[in-house]
């Protein structure tokens, strides 16, 4: 199946539902994706209940049999989401009536349509008849930045949206991404997509499906180990799409180029020992920089192939010693709900040495104004709050939404100008 959260990766590599269907991967999720689904599941249940994320009275939620504590971050990360579609459904009461309002909606092409089945669930699609308008909003929970131009999965889901019939006439579609997290980045950013960019998009997303099923048939009928290699060799390609390929550990084409990458830095013998930075030139420097995330990435990826073949019994042993596993503990937790209450009230402890109580924060206050309506709440908060600066990141040049800062060596030292130029 072709799933519209996976289209960047789809569109780019076309061999990867043929790999997928080959390996079959056991169905797993890392901890950030369970605590987005967790984020998620808190936005859900704010926009059915008219609640805000902070009223969630549930300490912890369990997705995938892991325990997401439902703290402040997440809390305000679904806020976030929640306030947006708020605020886009009480824009459009006010000029023209009530919008329909679709929560974790399955949206699906039509059998046949697509040579791979293709349907998923978009977080909230918002349909605004009087305005000829189909907006579909994704909450993205993550720090990795997701580009809202031209996003494929969400034109994915806009088309499918528009050919269910959901709307009679629709003239704009707008997809909107909210990710509160994203370090260096609005939290929430919005296209408008054309009438042209969507026929594109329909078409492009019609060939790579195409694409893409024409090589797993072909994966399927290949008489031997050899020819699935030499099929999949060519339609594999690797790339900043790979980060959540479930088959990313077993992708050659991924190996190559990473260990590619990795011969410019590291030798090529014994364990590798990276150069020093003070022995790079800057042109090298900036290199290292952008493989880095890719090269992070793919060592988590081997990582967990690695402990995935441990746990199936299989012996991984280099020349330093054997790989085996050992049990992880988290941190001390009471093993029944209150036990430490009657406790410490049977040895006369009091009550109030039994918790901590701490204010809420800018977000959560934010979020109690809006609630009880006090009006020029924006401007109350503006002078209440403010984001203190920490230091200063390193970014690349395409990458940097905010004004560049100084060197530090210029806040002693004024640059001379070039007298000649």
């Amino acid at each position: 199946m072709w799933s519209p959260s996976a289209s960047e990766a789809n569109f780019n590599c076309a061999g990867r539902i043929a790999l997928i269907d080959l390996v079959k991967p056991e169905d797993s999720s890392s901890e950030a994706a369970d605590w987005g689904t967790a984020a998620h599941e808190i936005a859900e249940w704010s926009l059915r209940t008219g609640n805000d994320a902070i009223d969630f009275a549930e300490p912890t939620l369990n997705v995938n049999g892991r325990s997401i504590v439902v703290d402040e971050e997440l809390r305000d990360t679904a806020q976030s989401f929640v306030d947006y579609v708020r605020e886009r459904i009480a824009e459009y009461r006010l000029l023209a009536g009530e919008p329909v309002v679709l929560i974790e909606r399955r949206v699906a092409f039509e059998p046949g349509k697509l040579p791979l089945a293709c349907n998923g669930l978009g977080d909230c699609i918002l349909i605004f008849p009087a305005w000829d308008e189909i907006e579909v909003v994704d909450l993205k929970g993550g720090y990795w930045y997701v580009d809202h131009v031209r996003n494929k999965q969400l034109g994915t889901y806009g088309i499918a949206a528009i050919d269910e019939g959901l709307a009679e006439e629709v003239s704009t579609l707008r997809t909107t991404i909210v990710q509160p997290r994203a370090i260096g980045h609005a939290p929430v950013r919005s296209f408008a997509w054309g009438a042209g960019e969507l026929d594109d998009h329909r078409r492009s997303l019609r060939a790579a499906n195409r694409r893409s099923f024409d090589v797993r048939r072909a994966v399927r009928e290949a008489g031997s180990d050899t020819e699935r290699s030499r099929i999949l060799g060519a339609e594999l390609t690797a790339g900043d799409h790979c980060k959540f390929c479930p088959v990313a550990g077993r992708c050659q084409a991924r190996a190559e180029k990473e260990l590619a990458r990795a011969r410019t830095f590291f030798k090529p013998v014994g364990i590798p020992a990276p150069p020093a930075p003070a022995t790079l030139s800057n042109d090298q420097l900036a290199d290292v920089l952008d493989a880095a995330p890719m090269i992070k990435d793919w060592l988590d990826t081997v990582e967990t192939y690695a402990k995935h073949l441990v746990q199936g019994g299989h012996q991984l042993v280099s020349k330093r010693g054997r790989y085996g596993l050992q049990d992880a503990y988290g941190n001390r937790a009471f093993t029944e709900n209150n036990a430490h209450e009657e406790l410490m009230l049977c040895y006369g402890i009091p009550e109030k040495e039994l918790y901590v109580t701490k204010p809420k924060t800018p977000a959560q206050v934010e979020t109690v104004l809006k609630k009880h309506k006090v009006k020029n709440w924006q401007q109350l908060m503006k002078q209440l709050a403010d984001k203190p600066k920490k230091g200063v990141s390193l970014v690349r040049e395409d990458l940097r939404t905010k004004p560049e800062s100084a060197p530090k060596v210029h806040q002693h030292f004024k640059p001379i100008e070039d007298q000649n130029g």
